[in-house]
């Protein structure tokens, strides 16, 4: 499109419908590319400068999350019965289907997933062992900067009597080299955790890593409120014009 084809200011953006936990998630991530994405229907490439040489004795950093992300979700299926040969059954099937590096190269890559995922799996199954999941499931529902947001949450568990929490699973490091916790991580969490106490559900929430398991403490219904809010006002600005840096 031409630069006359582009509006110099651009209308107020009210959504037609109530917004997902989802969009406000990956606005948060990414605040430049969803406003890019919403309201100028630009769509930038997912490929990164470090993907560009094409090493076939190695796994680039998307290809080996896809590969460990697979393998994860076969360890953590409720109908799955043995953990072990569940994992290798998983990491067999990235064998099979030409998405591990050749030769010997390959068989320590799956030797690798199989070991990350094997103490990642055991972590959350823990977890889940100590928080049972609650029958019940909850509409979620807040008003803020004129936005409303509507969801359900359909994960939450019984920490003990009166108490609520929610599990996050994360595939990766939380931590960086020098041992500080990635916040940015914590973004899809994080913004359920608001979600949920502000809706007076009392819930804390705790995230399972590779190398953390951080728990957000319950917040006070307007605690919540107060801060789901100002991230609803920064998703209404930001969808007006793109937000220097990520929440």
């Amino acid at each position: 499109a031409s630069a006359s084809s582009v509006p110099a200011v651009l209308a107020p953006w009210q959504p037609d419908t109530a917004l997902g936990i989802g969009q406000l998630q990956r606005f948060l991530s990414k605040p430049v590319a969803y406003f890019f994405n919403q309201r100028l229907k630009v769509y930038f490439s997912q490929a990164g400068d470090d993907t560009i040489d094409d090493e076939p004795f190695a796994l680039d950093g998307l290809q080996r999350y896809g590969a460990s992300q697979s393998v994860l979700h076969a360890a953590i299926d409720p109908a799955m019965v043995d953990v072990d040969r569940s994992i290798a059954g998983a990491t067999r099937r990235l064998h099979d289907e030409g998405r591990l590096p050749p030769a010997g190269f390959g068989a320590l890559v799956q030797t690798q997933i199989s070991e990350q995922i094997s103490a990642l799996a055991a972590s959350w199954h823990e977890a889940c062992r100590q928080w049972p999941l609650a029958d019940a499931q909850h509409e979620l529902r807040h008003v803020g900067a004129g936005l409303l947001i509507e969801d359900w949450l359909t994960d939450l568990r019984r920490v003990d009597a009166g108490r609520h929490g929610r599990l996050e699973l994360l595939n990766g490091a939380l931590l960086t080299k020098d041992g500080a916790l990635r916040h940015e991580k914590l973004i899809p969490a994080w913004i359920i955790h608001l979600l949920a106490n502000a809706n007076g559900l009392a819930m804390q929430t705790r995230v399972i890593s590779a190398d953390a398991q951080p728990v957000l403490r319950v917040l006070s219904r307007e605690d919540a409120a107060e801060r789901l809010d100002q991230l609803l006002a920064a998703l209404q600005a930001g969808m007006q014009a793109p937000l220097p840096i990520a929440m």
